[in-house]
């Protein structure tokens, strides 16, 4: 058995395909905190300056309206006439904006800053509809967003990089979809599949095999996309981890530090990563055919972000559009807004929701391929 699993790794990771896209992404990965590293060398001399440039910013009174109008003050300058000060304005400070004094957050497909949420709870209390879903779900928001301190902008170093969420999808998607999109499919393609499951212990083995060599795979993937995020921090600081998140991600109710949701968000994408890689395996074994799987697999990726795009009310899209397994591959996304699911009348946090369901899916699916494969014949 131990060799069968190796057999199908080395297969794995010995095509062409997989050890060129590893290449690319590792030099890409690596180049963005290098550029990063540079970029601050150049225009603040080090990293210790742009610090001491950014902490005179971090000051609640210091607001978007003040930021407006230093953008316009230096917005005719060339790149290369800017002060640090100035450029620290309109590189960094101009997209990690200083937070305005009334936050809205999007709960219910209503927009309410926290004074109006208190102000609309009051109201329904009034009204006795206290039992009501948007009554619960303004509660629960209401309840999240009262334990935090108002967010403001603090120097939050390579926290944003580190924490990429997009990054970390789009990269373990490509792996994960070129190296298992095959592991059924190309015997079949091959006509090998008919001799290596033509009997009772080899329907068995063999399956059992290709996934515990999918899985190891997919770990690999995991540890290496992580490895490579982190160099950001490595090379350019890990200052604002300890943090409340709301620094990092200022519409986020989640009472907890950068690291704390950092580390979560680890377990999440791991729990992704196996998900994923079992749903691709099931593919290749049931279409028997590598570019369909390929397509089905980017399909069901990209799916939840055009939904994002409709932005439905309908709760069975809403339900699409958060319970899925991109949003465990982009898991750092789900941390960063107040997201609930109407769970027969109760609002349950996304997180909370998302993982029994990844973990039944997975089994379902685990269960499919061993079903099917020994149903296969000769």
């Amino acid at each position: 058995m131990l060799d069968l699993i190796k057999f199908e790794l080395y297969k794995i990771i010995s095509k062409p395909i997989i050890k060129v896209t590893t290449i690319i992404l590792i030099l890409y990965l690596i180049l963005l905190p290098t550029t990063t590293y540079i970029s601050n060398k150049i225009h603040y001399g080090s990293n210790n300056n742009l610090k001491k440039i950014a902490l005179k910013y971090e000051n609640p009174n210091y607001t978007e309206k003040d930021l407006s109008i230093d953008l316009e003050r230096i917005e005719y300058k060339e790149s290369t006439d800017l002060t640090k000060e100035e450029y620290f304005l309109n590189n960094i400070l101009r997209i990690d904006y200083p937070v305005q004094s009334n936050i809205y957050y999007s709960i219910s497909n209503e927009r309410y800053s926290y004074d109006e949420i208190v102000s609309k709870i009051k109201s329904l209390e009034s009204a006795g509809d206290t039992n009501t879903y948007k009554y619960k779900d303004l509660k629960k928001a209401e309840n999240m967003l009262s334990k935090l301190d108002t967010p403001s902008y603090k120097y939050m170093g390579s926290w944003n990089s580190i924490c990429s969420n997009l990054l970390m999808g789009v990269t373990t998607l490509i792996m994960l979809i070129l190296g298992l999109s095959t592991i059924f499919s190309e015997d079949f393609e091959k006509d090998c599949a008919p001799v290596l499951l033509s009997t009772k212990l080899s329907r068995s083995k063999f399956p059992k095999a290709k996934i515990i060599a999918g899985l190891i795979y997919s770990l690999i993937v995991y540890i290496a996309t992580v490895f490579l995020l982190l160099l950001n921090g490595i090379i350019n600081g890990f200052e604002g981890g300890t943090l409340a998140l709301n620094h990092l991600y200022k519409y986020s109710p989640y009472d907890m530090t950068v690291i704390e949701m950092y580390l979560i968000s680890l377990v999440l994408l791991l729990l992704g990563v196996i998900i994923f890689s079992i749903v691709i395996m099931m593919l290749s074994l049931i279409t028997k055919n590598s570019m369909i799987t390929l397509a089905l697999s980017v399909l069901i990726y990209s799916i939840p972000k055009l939904l994002i795009l409709i932005n439905s009310s309908n709760e069975i899209l809403r339900f699409i559009r958060y319970i899925n397994v991109t949003n465990l591959l982009e898991s750092p996304n789900l941390f960063k807004f107040y997201d609930t699911i109407n769970f027969f009348g109760e609002p349950i946090l996304v997180p909370i929701i998302l993982v029994p369901i990844a973990i039944i899916i997975g089994i379902g699916c685990t269960l499919i391929i061993n079903w099917t494969s020994k149903k296969q014949h000769i």
